[in-house]
């Protein structure tokens, strides 16, 4: 915990759980019943009270579903909603890992406030995990010739799968990266798509980001949060800059092994 935005963040997660269990009006369709499972309530059978539960619930639910992934510490997925999101099978991938800037100030002539400004990007090919990395974090001009490389690159590939709560068609299109309805139907939000799927974790329970489906995957790893990459991104240390490039490739390498552990 280093920032002022990393302490936000942890409160705002936390206040998500605390929901869950105290507050009648949150804007969520899940509650949380906490059953004490210490000695003394185990030993009064407090186990049972989950039990009772279970029975109330459709073995078919989601919510059991859920109960059974927490329980035996793995994940759920509902394959036939993934399959059909996901599309068709190839090894023609390219894993794309962009990173927006929104400045209230303009830093570009003819830009708006807020107006996106592309600051780096990298691409993983999924057949030969040859990588291409991007930046104009030195020098914002070069931002034209950056989206150059990238429609290029993209060209290249059948499917582009990305992780992102923003939808990058929309600024793809701006910026004139995409121009056919064939390269932006090949472009895939895996986020949208593992939500759409009904992913789940113990993990994502409170906060559905790369690092909790990665983490809630391969329980042995941590990797770190994205919001390392923007604060790093748009510092003044060079140094802190420096380390974008490679922070943005392994991102994509966390997403590829999710992509390809998930498409079994």
């Amino acid at each position: 915990m280093k920032t002022l935005v990393e302490i936000n963040k942890i409160r705002e997660e936390k206040r998500k759980e605390l929901d869950l269990r105290v507050n009648l009006n949150a804007d969520t369709r899940e509650k949380h019943i906490l059953v004490c499972r210490g000695t003394g309530c185990t030993s009064s059978k407090s186990p049972k009270i989950i039990e009772n539960f279970k029975k109330i619930l459709d073995p078919l639910s989601l919510e059991m579903n859920q109960i059974d992934a927490l329980e035996q510490n793995t994940f759920y997925i509902n394959y036939k909603n993934f399959y059909e999101l996901i599309g068709k099978k190839t090894e023609s991938i390219a894993f794309l890992n962009i990173l927006f800037y929104r400045p209230a100030v303009p830093i570009l002539d003819g830009h708006k406030p807020y107006q996106e400004v592309v600051l780096a990007f990298s691409i993983l090919s999924n057949k030969d995990y040859k990588t291409i990395n991007w930046n104009c974090l030195n020098d914002y001009s070069k931002m034209e010739e950056g989206l150059k490389i990238l429609t290029e690159e993209l060209k290249r590939y059948e499917k582009i799968v990305y992780f992102s709560a923003q939808n990058i068609n929309i600024l793809m299109q701006r910026y004139h990266i995409i121009e056919s309805k064939d390269v932006m139907f090949k472009i895939i939000n895996l986020k949208d798509v593992l939500k759409n799927s009904d992913f789940f974790n113990e993990k994502t329970k409170y906060d559905f980001s790369l690092k909790t489906i990665y983490e809630g995957l391969f329980h042995n790893e941590n990797i770190f949060e994205h919001s390392r990459i923007i604060l790093n991104a748009t510092s003044d240390n060079e140094l802190e800059r420096i380390l974008v490039n490679d922070d943005m490739e392994n991102e994509n390498k966390y997403l590829q092994n999710i992509y390809n552990t998930l498409l079994k």
